[in-house]
């Protein structure tokens, strides 16, 4: 098997296995917590999540380019990147405990969001960024699965009653630990070491220039995890649940943007290290390919959205599907961004990104009030679309500045393509099921793939890299 799908295949396993086990875990704890412990695991959780901001800043997309351009003494950076993670680390856990210690009143909750913390420490000691900048995938997908797994196994060993809240925050930090143990002694094992250094001023400087990405990686966040909040507000609890799961349907499947990202992203920097008059040809092959493919998957959303609700979710959920069907559309131009932006990161172009994420992030806190207050859970959706559409404009144009790229070709004829070849399908809507996917498969595909350009050679490209 060739090395590109090897890796392909080993993170798509991985995620597969590791979401598994964490479903799993994540429906035990539920049932043997209650709903109201059950809820103070969400807290500690989401806690959790914007610390690890604080650890990460930037620090493991850095890491991996500089390991791919291998600028300077790899051990002595490697070492650098493990000291500073853990100094931050430990930072972000002083800093939550303060806040909670003010905030939180129930001795229970304050105690579990700090067991929660101690996530950081293994978590700053993952070396799964240096494996990424060195192109080996399968460990890391096995640490995910082995950390999900030991997690699961702890949770459902040790955590017996509503009583064990606690042990079952203690359960996420063991699986933490498990999964760096384990790439930590791969690390080691193919001639790593694990050095710590005292040098605040190499610290500042490795921080400084991860800013960017950091900054970038905090507005991201901030905005995604914005619009639950606001309809909250805006609107009714129900709203908010129509729209989660509209959006945990749409974040499953860019499980195939993740994958992108790992195999890409070296590919990109090394592509650029190695031999930059190539780049021009692989960013437009690539940008053909993944914007090919998003439409693609995005029509059979969008074609089967109806029957994708109805069966995870139940009927209950059936005002889901037009807020799902628009996010469609955050899911096809956020698989189109992770080539405009990794190429921009790759090319050591990292403040542009982080510039067009602020500017499509202030094109959806205009536009979510208005939208919202029209059209409620479609509205919100509708105002996620923009926000990736906005981002995506600088830095495709920032990108063209660098480095030619044929968008017409590339992005807009297929997206134009894919947009006709849908109509028929919406006008013959009453077509059954079975229907709908044996047109879509043996007729739209094809089509599709003729109109934007494939040809022989593209073919024999992906036959040669795959197979």
């Amino acid at each position: 098997m060739k090395l590109t799908s090897k890796n392909i295949l080993a993170l798509f396993l991985g995620d597969i296995g590791s979401r598994l086990f964490g479903f799993l875990a994540t429906a035990y704890l539920a049932r043997t917590l209650g709903v109201s412990n059950f809820g103070v695991i969400s807290i500690g959780l989401a806690i959790l999540g914007y610390s690890m901001l604080i650890n990460r800043s930037g620090l493991p997309i850095l890491g991996t380019r500089e390991i791919v351009l291998a600028k300077s003494d790899t051990g002595e950076f490697i070492g650098d990147m493990f000291s500073l993670r853990l100094i931050l680390s430990v930072v972000a856990w002083i800093l939550v405990g303060m806040v909670a210690f003010i905030f939180i009143k129930s001795p229970e909750i304050l105690r579990v969001v700090l067991v929660y913390q101690l996530y950081l420490l293994p978590f700053a000691l993952l070396p799964d960024w240096v494996f990424q900048g060195r192109n080996q995938m399968v460990p890391i997908a096995m640490s995910r699965v082995l950390g999900m797994g030991a997690y699961f196994l702890f949770v459902f060993a040790f955590v017996n009653s509503s009583s064990d809240i606690t042990i079952a925050a203690v359960g996420w930090c063991f699986g933490g630990v498990f999964a760096t143990i384990f790439l930590l002694y791969k690390f080691k094992k193919e001639g790593g070491r694990l050095a710590f250094h005292w040098s605040p001023r190499r610290w500042l400087t490795l921080w400084t220039k991860s800013l960017p990405l950091g900054a970038a990686a905090v507005i991201a966040q901030l905005t995604l995890q914005f619009p639950p909040i606001f309809l909250g507000i805006m609107t009714t609890i129900a709203d908010v649940g129509i729209y989660t799961a509209a959006y945990k349907l749409v974040v499953l499947w860019l499980i195939i943007d993740r994958i992108f990202y790992f195999v890409f992203f070296p590919a990109v920097t090394r592509c650029f290290k190695e031999s930059p008059e190539r780049l021009e040809t692989m960013l437009n092959r690539v940008l053909k390919y993944i914007t090919v493919t998003a439409v693609s998957m995005g029509f059979f959303g969008i074609l089967l959205a109806e029957p994708f609700i109805r069966f995870i979710f139940g009927p209950d959920y059936v005002k889901a599907i037009l807020p799902f069907q628009l996010l469609i559309g955050y899911f096809i131009l956020t698989m189109v961004n992770s080539v405009f932006a990794f190429s921009l990161i790759g090319i050591e172009q990292e403040r542009s990104y982080t510039y067009a994420r602020l500017f499509g992030s202030v094109v959806f806190f205009i536009s979510a009030l208005p939208l919202t207050t029209l059209f409620r859970v479609a509205g919100i959706a509708g105002a996620l679309v923009l926000y990736e559409g906005a981002t995506l404009i600088p830095m495709a144009a920032k990108l063209h500045s660098q480095i030619p790229l044929k968008l017409w070709q590339q992005f807009f004829r297929p997206i134009i393509a894919a947009a006709v070849l849908s109509i028929p399908f919406i006008i013959w809507n009453q077509l059954s099921f079975l229907s709908k996917v044996f047109a879509a498969v043996f007729i739209y595909l094809p089509i599709l793939a003729v109109l934007s350009g494939f040809t022989k050679e593209d073919y024999r490209y992906l036959r040669e890299k795959f197979l």
